[in-house]
């Protein structure tokens, strides 16, 4: 499984610049653009990840585990506390990032056109994360081939999002191709986990409270930021970093507040 979605992926890699030259581009001016996408824009959207890849490595022995000791409570406990997290990981990822994503390329890398990536693909980060945990727990209960299928046929959907799109909207067409496949990546493992294991979804807690939140806290650090851009002495990046962590211990605060998070859950 792992080998052929290898496979994919480096087809993928090398049609990416092919097709961009397919659009109207050079060699250079394709290879340039599909560098600041992979080398400066993936690794921020990624970063995040470094949590939910962290769930995922201790989610597979754990739901097997549960699994082999026929422990349907605790896989489903496992699943809903897991998806909750990712989801909430994800939705403050995406608040960061559109709203910081132009000043973190330009201040960081110096490249508008990174920021504007960084921008568009901010709505990639839920589905991102949540993907990565529902494999693994796919994974867990002894399905591997599900997640193989699943992703395989996201694959192939940006692939072709790359052979049809690309030469006619440029890279534009890659990311659009590359929001659609993580969905429909996400919607097929999200329907095998219902399948599978009697998950109960908090769509309040789990998206409308921290998209609210998101929504409504970003716009006050927005004003915070421009305001101390102007009358600060501060660093530009000094100043992206104070902010972010100000979005991101008061996103957790509020979900606090408003209980969509507990302590008892860290505990556990």
């Amino acid at each position: 499984n792992r080998l052929l979605i290898s496979l994919l992926q480096s087809f993928e890699a090398v049609l990416i610049p092919n097709m961009l030259k397919s659009s109207g581009l050079t060699t250079g001016e394709s290879l340039s653009i599909y560098g600041i996408l992979t080398g400066m824009t993936m690794p921020f959207i990624l970063f995040p990840s470094t949590i939910t890849n962290s769930f995922a490595v201790m989610l597979l022995p754990a739901v097997s585990e549960a699994q082999a000791a026929k422990n349907n409570r605790l896989i489903d406990n496992t699943t809903s506390v897991s998806i909750k997290y990712s989801l909430l990981i994800g939705i403050l990822s995406t608040g960061i990032f559109i709203i910081f994503g132009q000043p973190l390329g330009t201040v960081i890398y110096h490249n508008q056109l990174s920021g504007t990536f960084l921008t568009t693909l901010a709505w990639l980060c839920p589905f991102l994360y949540l993907s990565t945990t529902l494999g693994s727990i796919i994974n867990g209960l002894g399905k591997a081939h599900i997640t193989f299928f699943n992703t395989v046929v996201g694959l192939t959907m940006r692939i072709l999002f790359i052979i049809f799109m690309v030469p006619k909207k440029g890279i534009a067409g890659y990311l659009i191709g590359l929001l659609v496949s993580q969905l429909i990546i996400s919607f097929l493992d999200g329907l095998a986990i219902y399948r599978n294991v009697p998950v109960t979804f908090h769509a309040v807690d789990w998206i409308a409270k921290p998209a609210l939140i998101i929504l409504f806290e970003g716009i006050i650090i927005m004003h915070f930021y421009r305001y101390l851009s102007k009358v600060s002495g501060l660093s530009a990046l000094l100043l992206l970093i104070i902010c972010c962590l100000m979005l991101a211990i008061g996103y957790f605060i509020l979900l606090l507040i408003t209980r969509s998070i507990s302590l008892k859950e860290f505990k556990k």
